[in-house]
């Protein structure tokens, strides 16, 4: 299973068996994320236009503004990025920049 499904499978696990409007919107953000219905370039815009392609297909139009339920889209959007590929470029570079801070000091230190 890779990352992704990883992921996914965690939030669904915390997001199952809550049907409020919210709710669908976030499980909304990870079905436009595997559909590939955004990439980093324009993201805004096409994250944008994914939310109001699922707003408009989803039966919580009835029970929540398309401002809540893009906002509670955005925010999973967010949780993605955090659970998957946020967390693997954080512990690629918390390593990095401790090492380089310590070697900063080793240099300072001992070049007196």
């Amino acid at each position: 299973m890779d990352k992704y499904q990883a992921a996914y499978a965690k939030r669904l696990e915390k997001l199952n068996g809550d049907p409020s409007p919210k709710t669908i919107a976030r499980l909304s953000a990870w079905d436009a994320f595997f559909n590939k219905e955004y990439e980093l370039q324009d993201l805004e815009y096409q994250l944008s236009d994914a939310a109001h392609q699922h707003y408009e297909q989803s039966h919580a139009k009835s029970d929540i503004s398309f401002k809540e339920f893009k906002r509670a889209f955005y925010y999973e959007s967010i949780k993605i990025y955090n659970l998957t590929d946020g967390a693997s470029i954080q512990k690629v570079f918390t390593p990095l920049l401790l090492l380089t801070t310590l070697w900063i000091v080793f240099v300072c230190l001992f070049n007196k």
